[in-house]
């Protein structure tokens, strides 16, 4: 392993759930998928630049910017098709996507991000036996595979508890 894949994979454990807890804060728990499939994709961007061009300045904020764009342009697609929809369609959308400004009553005080996500996780929506599986997931940035050997169960248990978690917060 490269010095390169060594340091993505440093920042991959440390950052990932500081990522996904900034980004998902930013534009709502509802799009969470959207959040993580972001961060992973910037970690990917990270190796493929990186062993280009070097390390940047500031990875942190390389990784942060990289993945809100992500974030961003999904959104904005989302929000275009959506719209083409309203507009050649005679039906209504009955859910619109929640916007950054709305923030979850569980954590409607709480300033810090990684907090207001590990409050997410617990909430009562969640059902019990996803809680912590949703957690080690979204917060740890832990696989489905690490997750069901450490928590003694088949990953299709992990991707069934994940499943429930997420559509708990209708995600």
């Amino acid at each position: 392993m490269t010095g390169t894949h060594r340091l993505v994979e440093h920042f991959f454990r440390h950052e990932y759930g500081r990522l996904v807890a900034i980004l998902a804060g930013r534009v709502g728990v509802e799009h969470i998928e959207t959040v993580e499939d972001a961060v992973q994709s910037a970690l990917m961007k990270a190796l493929e630049s990186w062993t280009v061009s070097g390390l940047p300045d500031n990875p942190s904020a390389w990784l942060y910017r990289v993945a809100r764009n992500d974030v961003l342009s999904e959104l904005r697609q989302r929000t275009n098709r959506s719209r083409i929809l309203e507009e050649f369609a005679n039906d209504v959308i009955d859910n619109p996507p929640r916007t950054a400004e709305s923030e979850l009553a569980v954590a409607g005080e709480v300033r810090d991000d990684l907090l207001r996500m590990l409050f997410v996780s617990c909430d009562n929506a969640i059902p019990a036996e996803s809680q912590l599986v949703f957690a080690l997931k979204t917060l740890c940035g832990f696989g489905v595979r690490e997750i069901a050997l450490r928590l003694f169960m088949g990953e299709a248990n992990v991707y069934k508890r994940l499943g429930r978690a997420r559509l708990a917060w209708g995600s």
